[in-house]
């Protein structure tokens, strides 16, 4: 298989949305369960080094480290 790198303004929209998620399921986590956490994007997503398989139409990999 063959990779290429996405461009930001590609899969930043993507992020964005994830991000979004990720914030609604911490503030209903504080809201009904009284408990938290961080998130964190970790990996190559972290360094804006996003790739997919040439001509896929997989998505992409984010990697998030919840703590």
């Amino acid at each position: 298989m063959e990779y290429e790198y996405v461009n930001k303004s590609e899969y930043r929209p993507m992020r964005e949305e994830l991000e979004q998620i990720i914030n609604r399921v911490h503030k209903y986590m504080r809201k009904h369960h009284d408990t938290t956490f961080q998130h964190r994007l970790i990996g190559s997503g972290r360094r804006h080094l996003i790739t997919r398989i040439k001509g896929g139409n997989t998505g992409y990999d984010f990697d998030y480290n919840f703590c």
